[in-house]
């Protein structure tokens, strides 16, 4: 090929783009959702580890803290990177 001669891509390419855009978007759509319920599970499970939680031992108050603040924490960040 010479350095002068450009390429060019075929007419559909930018909707193939799009289409691919489209698919990503569906697909993260769909992942936040599954998160979501992730996480409603998952809270489920441990919201009710409160109860007698005041009369517990230090060391079972901490291990609950704990949970709690690493359930917090994975509410901020995504599991992988953007």
């Amino acid at each position: 090929m010479k350095p002068d001669t450009k390429v060019t891509e075929p007419k559909d390419a930018p909707l193939h783009g799009f289409s691919a855009l489209k698919q990503l978007r569906d697909e993260i759509r769909l992942e936040i959702h599954l998160a979501s319920m992730e996480a409603k599970e998952a809270w489920k499970n441990l919201e009710p580890r409160i109860h007698g939680a005041e009369h517990a031992s230090h060391e079972a108050l901490e291990g609950l803290l704990k949970q709690y603040r690493e359930f917090r924490s994975g509410l901020k960040k995504p599991n992988h990177p953007a």
